[in-house]
């Protein structure tokens, strides 16, 4: 199918993403209090196209927050299943930024890439689904993208629509044969003129270059054992709460937990989120507790991302949204715990003012100012 960009303006886009929820359901950056959510969408008018990131991220969509996997009955020493049969609707995803875009290709490799482990809830629901990302035309101060490469490979790789916002009006580009196709359907959107295509690949560059100010970060790549026994642990430690924003939030995180209700003889399995940071959540059923402390389950959640993930599936488990930079209630922040694991001594800082920098920004720094989006301030 032939490509090339559209474009519209502001209310040939609601026209738009109203004619589209005729064909098939939409989730949309909307208002929800004083958050933006992803949300499914009725009437294109509530849908939001102007703000930072989305409070919640795309991994409800494709993994929601608790859903059935069969249903049972009890009768006497019998017990009938009934499976749930799943048909997810087709979906357009709009609104994402290019950072979750890519977060869906690292649950695509957990969820949908596993060998002869797919698990077919996500995978219908991917399968069915049109991601769109509306291009961020400026940075906000926690932003992390670009410390994982290019905003703008991200969307091309792993997008199938990119809606960049140019002055009054928004360009799009079908990056896929599902997102041209979607691109093509009625004469709502217009061919792009050469000066609105100029003007669409000046607001990509500005993006491209704020973003690869920021400092790097790589896989870990250090051997396991002068991690596990790190000293960073048990200091960060010390002040996180627990309470599991950093994952839930995450767009990257997959732990799900697998319970049964059963009240009388009509019972039901369902899966909901879980979170490595859960005193819980690896309990045996003998009682032990292979990660007896928040040192144990802090030091999972990064290793995973940055030392087991990469090895497992050659993704790094972090696309730099910054949700869990901004809303951490304690200010733990990943990319100082990765700036003290790849120091070249492996230790606390010895003493002075090394030290009480570090104590300064690992402890005490419980109300910081947001970040510069240059990475300065993150130094």
């Amino acid at each position: 199918m032939e490509s090339r960009t559209l474009v519209a303006d502001e209310t040939g886009l609601r026209r738009w993403l109203q004619a589209t929820m005729a064909q098939r359901r939409v989730f949309a950056p909307c208002k929800e209090g004083e958050f933006i959510r992803l949300k499914v969408v009725s009437d294109a008018a509530d849908v939001v196209l102007d703000f930072g990131i989305t409070r919640n991220s795309p991994r409800e969509v494709f993994s929601p927050i608790s859903e059935d996997i069969l249903a049972y009955r009890l009768e006497g020493r019998a017990v009938s299943f009934a499976p749930v049969e799943l048909q997810p609707p087709e979906t357009l995803l709009f609104g994402i930024r290019a950072c979750d875009a890519k977060s869906v290709a690292v649950t695509d490799k957990v969820f949908d890439e596993a060998g002869d482990k797919v698990d077919n809830f996500y995978a219908l629901r991917r399968q069915n689904t049109v991601l769109a990302v509306l291009w961020c035309a400026s940075m906000r101060p926690w932003c992390r993208c670009g410390s994982f490469g290019s905003p703008l490979e991200a969307a091309e790789a792993h997008a199938d629509i990119l809606v960049t916002p140019i002055g009054g009006a928004f360009t799009f580009d079908g990056l896929t044969e599902k997102g041209k196709e979607l691109l093509s359907q009625g004469d709502l959107l217009s061919p792009a003129s050469e000066a609105q295509i100029a003007q669409r690949d000046a607001t990509h560059r500005r993006t491209v270059d704020a973003a690869a100010s920021q400092p790097p970060i790589s896989a870990l790549a250090q051997d396991l054992d002068s991690l596990w026994e790190h000293p960073v642990w048990k200091e960060v430690a010390q002040r996180c709460l627990g309470c599991g924003i950093c994952t839930y939030l995450c767009p990257t995180c997959t732990c799900f937990d697998i319970l049964d209700e059963c009240p009388a003889s009509l019972g039901r399995r369902y899966r909901c989120w879980d979170t490595c940071q859960f005193a819980d959540f690896t309990v045996h059923a003998s009682g032990h507790n292979p990660r007896p402390d928040q040192a144990a389950r802090l030091r999972q959640r990064i290793l995973h991302k940055f030392k087991y993930g990469p090895e497992l599936t050659g993704l790094i488990g972090c696309v730099g949204c910054g949700r869990c930079l901004e809303l951490c209630p304690v200010a733990i922040r990943y990319t100082e715990i990765l700036e003290r694991l790849n120091s070249p001594e492996p230790v606390a800082a010895a003493s002075g003012e090394g030290e009480q920098r570090q104590a300064g920004s690992l402890h005490h720094n419980r109300n910081p100012e947001p970040v510069a989006a240059s990475g300065e301030g993150e130094r």
